[in-house]
């Protein structure tokens, strides 16, 4: 296991010993031109009050690609960041690598952000702000979609089209409900942030069996409930995932949801026995098939007189199926291998 490298000169940022500490942790691997991005994104924004922020890049390209990007953008910024290769494939091992840098570092807050996405300038201010202000163990916040910087054709901008303007939609719903609700939102890694002290007293870790499927972090969010965590939504904590033009497909959209769908039965099995769950994801499945047999053919006609309209209910046509779908693979005992390929640039 490589050691833990300092790239650049500190920031006054980083100073002061009475300042609570923040590790901000960009999980990454081999898409070096989003990890620039991002990491330009995360040392630009706006830092709370209070607290010193470290950089940490954890890259799970066992030959450290990313050293290279980060020392560029380290260079043209004038700032400190930590890089650290984590050889173990797979995204809980990535986790929990910045789970032991942050305790290394005596950090009191852990954040994650996903090297495909871009922070709000005062992402950071936002999730700190809500946890510092509701007593809470952990926080997360909106993930908006946003168009890559590759050339399209037609069919991949109609998709992009609704892709934005659902997770737009999203947000606008999400920032109308009561904050009891809204506080039962999922929180992701791709917008996260915890009480460190809070988890390592509890042991709590990313579950490894998750490694290649993903959904180590809504096991996350479902163990920290159960040990008491207060958990709460900030919609003013915005991170903007760009999309690949790659996944910009109704295919791509039917495996995502099927994948989720899968890790969600997956988890329900483990948690009832199997005789109980197959029943309702059977019912779930032939449900979401009927749903999105409607919603598509009214999403083609909706696109005639509304393009961002028909490409939401095209989409969510196709992701219906597909989370129904998955959820029966799951409640059968299936994992899915989402992340045998990277996807990205």
């Amino acid at each position: 296991m490589m050691d833990r490298q300092t790239v650049g000169d500190a920031n006054p940022t980083d100073a002061g010993h009475s300042a609570e500490r923040i590790v901000v942790a960009i999980t990454t691997r081999e898409r070096p031109r989003m990890l620039a991005n991002c990491l330009t994104a995360c040392l630009a924004a706006e830092r709370p009050p209070a607290a010193s922020v470290r950089v940490v890049v954890i890259d799970n390209d066992p030959v450290g690609s990313g050293r290279a990007v980060v020392a560029e953008v380290v260079a043209a910024c004038g700032a400190r960041v930590d890089y650290v290769v984590e050889p173990k494939p797979g995204i809980p091992a990535v986790r929990n690598r910045a789970l032991d840098v942050a305790a290394t570092l005596q950090a009191r807050w852990l954040a994650f952000i996903d090297d495909d996405s871009l922070p709000d300038p005062r992402w950071l201010v936002a999730l700190i702000g809500a946890l510092r202000r509701e007593g809470a163990q952990l926080a997360g916040g909106p993930i908006l979609f946003g168009a890559p910087r590759e050339a399209m054709g037609a069919w991949r901008s109609f998709i992009c089209r609704g892709l934005v303007a659902s997770s737009r939609r999203r947000l606008w719903w999400r920032g109308r409900l009561a904050r009891a609700r809204a506080d039962k939102t999922v929180i992701t890694t791709a917008n996260w942030c915890a009480d460190l002290p809070w988890l390592m007293a509890r042991g709590l870790r990313f579950d490894d069996r998750y490694a290649r499927s993903g959904g180590e972090d809504t096991a996350m969010d479902r163990a920290m409930r159960h040990g008491g965590a207060n958990v709460i939504y900030e919609p003013a904590a915005l991170v903007t995932e760009i999309v690949p033009a790659e996944r910009l497909t109704l295919r791509y959209q039917f495996a995502r949801r099927m994948h989720a769908g899968m890790v969600r039965g997956h988890q329900r099995r483990g948690e009832r026995r199997s005789a109980q769950v197959l029943p309702g994801a059977i019912a779930l499945g032939a449900l979401s098939l009927v749903g999105a047999g409607f919603l598509f053919p009214a999403g083609i006609l909706a696109a005639l007189a509304s393009p961002a309209l028909g490409a939401q209910l095209t989409i969510g046509a196709a992701r219906m199926a597909g989370r129904g779908t998955g959820f029966v693979r799951g409640a059968l005992g299936e994992l899915p291998r989402q992340y045998r390929k990277v996807q990205g640039y």
